[in-house]
C-alpha cells in the first residue's frame, strides 16, 4: 500500500514583519529608475502568500516566476539602445543570477549578510547623483543634445569612483568565495580596476562587467580635457600620461557615450536587484530571517525617481 506524502505547509510566526518588507520591495520595483511593474505584482503576490499556510512548493514556484519576470522586464528596459547592449545585458543577468541564486548560492548568503553595510552605503552613494540629474532634467526634456552630453560626462567619473569600483570589489569577493579562492582583505584594498579585470578572467568569469569602464574617458573628464563640438554634436576626449604626453584623443557621439554609461550603471542595477531578490527568497522560505521588516528601502525614496531613465537614453 502506497502512502501519499503530504506537501509541507509554511507560515512563519513573524509573517507580518516579512510581509512588511515584501511590500516595501514591491514598491521599490514599481517606482525605480526602470520600473518593473509585473515583477512588483509578483512580489505583492508573495506578500499575500506569507500571511497564510502555503505549500512550500507553491512559494518556490511563485519566486521562480518572479525571477523570470524580472529578467524579461529588465532585458526590455528603455536604456537598451541596440542588440549589442541587449546581448550583454542577458549575459550579465544570466551570470549574476547563477552566482547569487543558482547552485551554491546559499553559501553566499552569509557573505552577502557580511557585506550588506557596503551595499547599503552604495545605495546612499547612488542617490547622491540624483540632484545632478534633477539639475539637467529640464534640458533633457527639451532634447538639448549638448546639455544632455555634459550631464552624462559629469556623472561618469562619480559613477566610476563612487559606485562601480565598489560593486566590482564586492562581486570579486562573492565570486572568489563561490570559487573557493578567498582573497586577503589587504590585497583587495590595493587592487585597481584593471587588477580586478584580470582577476575576473583568472576566476573564469568573462569581462562582461567592464564594458562600461573606459579609463581614458574617466581621466579625460576628471581633468576637464573634454570639448563639445556644436557643428558635429560630438565630444572630444583627451587623456595624457604623467609626463603630459597625449595617450588618447577620440571623438564620441552622444549615442556611443550613452551606451558606455548604460553598460556601466547596468552592473550596479543588476547586482542590487538580485541582492534584493535574494532577500525576497529568504523572506518567504528561510526559517530564520535577520532584521525582518526593519531595513526598508522606500522610506529613503521620494517617488521622484521616475523620469531619470531619460538620462541614459
Amino acid at each position: 500500500m502506497m502512502v501519499s506524502q503530504v506537501e509541507p505547509l509554511v507560515k512563519w510566526s513573524d509573517w507580518r514583519r516579512r510581509q512588511k518588507e515584501l511590500i516595501d520591495k514591491a514598491r521599490y520595483f514599481k517606482i525605480g529608475i526602470f520600473p518593473n511593474l509585473i515583477t512588483s505584482a509578483w512580489i505583492e503576490h508573495l506578500a499575500t502568500l506569507v500571511e497564510k499556510k502555503t505549500p512550500q512548493a507553491e512559494l518556490e514556484r511563485a519566486f521562480d516566476k518572479t525571477i523570470r519576470t524580472w529578467k524579461i522586464e529588465h532585458s526590455r528596459a528603455k536604456d537598451i539602445l541596440n542588440d549589442r547592449m541587449r546581448i550583454l545585458r542577458k549575459r550579465r543577468l544570466d551570470g549574476l543570477e547563477n552566482l547569487l541564486l543558482g547552485k551554491g548560492g546559499e553559501v553566499l548568503e552569509k557573505e552577502i549578510e557580511r557585506i550588506m553595510p557596503s551595499i547599503q552605503e552604495l545605495v546612499r552613494n547612488y542617490w547622491n547623483l540624483m540632484p545632478l540629474w534633477t539639475a539637467f532634467m529640464p534640458f533633457l526634456r527639451k532634447k538639448d543634445r549638448r546639455m544632455h552630453f555634459f550631464s552624462m560626462c559629469y556623472g561618469y567619473p562619480l559613477y566610476v569612483e563612487g559606485i562601480f569600483d565598489e560593486v566590482i570589489r564586492l562581486l570579486y569577493i562573492l565570486i572568489s568565495t563561490n570559487r573557493r579562492k578567498p582573497i586577503a582583505p589587504k590585497t583587495l584594498q590595493v587592487m585597481t580596476l584593471q587588477g580586478f579585470r584580470n582577476g575576473f578572467r583568472k576566476l573564469g568569469f568573462p569581462g562582461i562587467f567592464f564594458q562600461g569602464w573606459n579609463r581614458h574617458i574617466r581621466n579625460s573628464i576628471s581633468h576637464c580635457r573634454f570639448r563639445y563640438s556644436e557643428r558635429s554634436g560630438m565630444m572630444l576626449f583627451t587623456d595624457a600620461d604623467k609626463h603630459g604626453k597625449r595617450t588618447y584623443h577620440v571623438q564620441w557621439s552622444l549615442e556611443r557615450f550613452g551606451e558606455l554609461s548604460s553598460n556601466l550603471q547596468d552592473v550596479w542595477f543588476i547586482f542590487q536587484n538580485l541582492v534584493y531578490l535574494l532577500r525576497i527568497r529568504q523572506l518567504i522560505l528561510a526559517p530564520d530571517v535577520p532584521r525582518a521588516g526593519k531595513d526598508l528601502i522606500m522610506s529613503r525614496l521620494s517617488g521622484k525617481e521616475r523620469g531619470y531613465d531619460l538620462v541614459f537614453q
